[in-house]
């Protein structure tokens, strides 16, 4: 039986991740997937892909939940004092975050179940938390809402922003066949920005005023 200490730690790992802003994804806190279970369990709209993370606490749960994930991409969540103890026993295929700090990346897997079963299990983790919301006090529930619509204007804000630098990468590359006479097909065109894009952060990019757009070195 875990102690309230193990407890309050794997709560404090998990809090923050959940906390953590990557992108558009719906999130549940302790889900069970047909046979796994996991601390949270997430879908990443962008990329349509199940990212599972279990909180780590001591060695003896590393040896015991190698193979509870499901996902396509699984990721362990640690202090640095247990990553010490487990970075050289890691399996290749599972990623770690270090106190809401991603330290390895996971190779991305086949779903061990079908996609449905992990659909019905998310949508039990998110029935069960509205239960939880609406059995609060109003002025606690609204400042729930507030934090969340504070959060989502937060991520418009940011993709605006990466709209802009896409906008600007864009007219440069125009600017740039027209003047060596190149010619570019819309695919071709798509095909050097997502090059790009795989080569360099788009967030060094992030135009905040109306000056012409240059390249990076």
């Amino acid at each position: 039986m875990p102690t309230k200490v193990i407890k309050d730690t794997r709560s404090a790992l998990i809090d923050g991740m959940f906390a953590l802003k990557q992108g558009m994804r719906i999130k549940a806190i302790n889900a069970k997937v047909d046979d796994y279970n996991v601390d949270l369990l997430e879908y990443d709209l962008e990329h349509s892909t199940w990212i599972m993370f279990k909180a780590l606490t001591n060695l003896r749960d590393f040896e015991k939940t190698l193979d509870d994930f499901c996902g396509h991409y699984n990721y362990y969540v640690m202090d640095s004092r247990m990553w010490d103890k487990v970075k050289y026993r890691m399996p290749a295929y599972l990623g770690v975050y270090v106190n809401a700090t991603k330290t390895k990346l996971a190779a991305r897997r086949q779903l061990k179940v079908p996609e449905p079963t992990m659909v019905n299990s998310m949508m039990r983790c998110l029935y069960r938390d509205a239960k939880v919301f609406y059995s609060q006090d109003y002025n606690v529930r609204l400042k729930l809402l507030q934090d969340g619509i504070s959060i989502m204007r937060g991520e418009r804000d940011k993709y605006k922003q990466k709209n802009a630098v896409l906008e600007k990468r864009i007219e440069a590359l125009k600017r740039l066949t027209s003047k060596s006479k190149i010619t570019l097909s819309t695919e071709e065109l798509v095909k050097s920005i997502e090059e790009m894009l795989e080569i360099q952060d788009i967030e060094t990019y992030i135009v905040t005023d109306d000056t012409d757009f240059e390249w990076g070195e």
